[in-house]
């Protein structure tokens, strides 16, 4: 079995994958249990076991139920037969512990110890600038820096020291990198690409009917503000997609 780790920013298309996963019959993915930082903290109550049953006996949460119904994949949840992956969802688990708390840039490598698992890390990204519109356009941020020029550059900010700690957690991890805009264009083939990675057997009607859960195409939401201003559009770019590896599919 393996252990499925995300790893990206929020609002890339976690959400929709995890749901997608995690309506195959033999994988189960939970919904932002955070076991990486859950076992850190507290490695003797958060053992393999425990680990174990809250991914397969938690809730989806809100955030899923919304998009699987949304989607229409609410249906397609079926009794879990012969696991062959788990995980969770949430893309900043194991980064913000490395990040923020101290932890081993070899963390995923420790966390697949302990669970006995090889650690498969699925990075979702989505273009930088559309991902940090999405931020900027948020409520939350609005409130926190009213201002759009300020709010923007704190966010820049925000998604580089995200990254350059990202880097540093899946170096040397065995990465599958799905792209927000590759799976909206060719939602069939990105699919199958994760699954084989996985090790998932495919059955033509799920592989349908999950790929029609896909948006058709990104939100774009780069079209919009704040990106009237070139010098942050340039910020991006020397500060973000020319400098992280794993963001080099967006170089212009």
């Amino acid at each position: 079995m393996n252990w499925v780790h995300f790893v990206g920013e929020g609002r890339c298309g976690h959400t929709i994958i995890s749901a997608i996963l995690d309506s195959h019959p033999n994988a189960c993915i939970s919904e932002e249990e955070k076991p990486v930082a859950r076992w850190l903290r507290d490695p003797a109550v958060w053992t393999q076991e425990t680990i174990i049953s809250r991914t397969i006996n938690t809730g989806l949460g809100k955030e899923r139920k919304a998009i699987m119904t949304a989607t229409g994949l609410t249906g397609l949840r079926v009794p879990k037969d012969n696991l062959l992956v788990m995980g969770d969802k949430c893309g900043w688990d194991a980064v913000n512990e490395f990040r923020k708390r101290g932890a081993s840039a070899n963390i995923l490598t420790d966390f697949g110890k302990m669970m006995n698992m090889p650690v498969k890390v699925i990075h979702v990204s989505r273009h930088p600038l559309d991902n940090i519109s999405a931020w900027v356009q948020s409520p939350k941020w609005i409130r926190l820096h009213p201002e759009i020029y300020a709010r923007t550059r704190v966010l820049i900010r925000r998604y580089s020291r995200f990254y350059t700690a990202a880097e540093e957690v899946m170096s040397g991890q065995d990465v599958f990198n799905l792209r927000h805009e590759e799976l909206c264009k060719n939602p069939i083939s990105e699919i199958t690409a994760l699954c084989t990675w996985l090790g998932l057997p495919l059955e033509d009607t799920w592989l349908k009917m999950v790929s029609g859960a896909v948006y058709t195409k990104p939100n774009n939401r780069f079209e919009k503000e704040p990106w009237e201003f070139s010098e942050l559009v340039d910020m991006v770019y020397w500060r973000i997609i020319d400098k992280y590896p794993s963001l080099k599919y967006y170089k212009k």
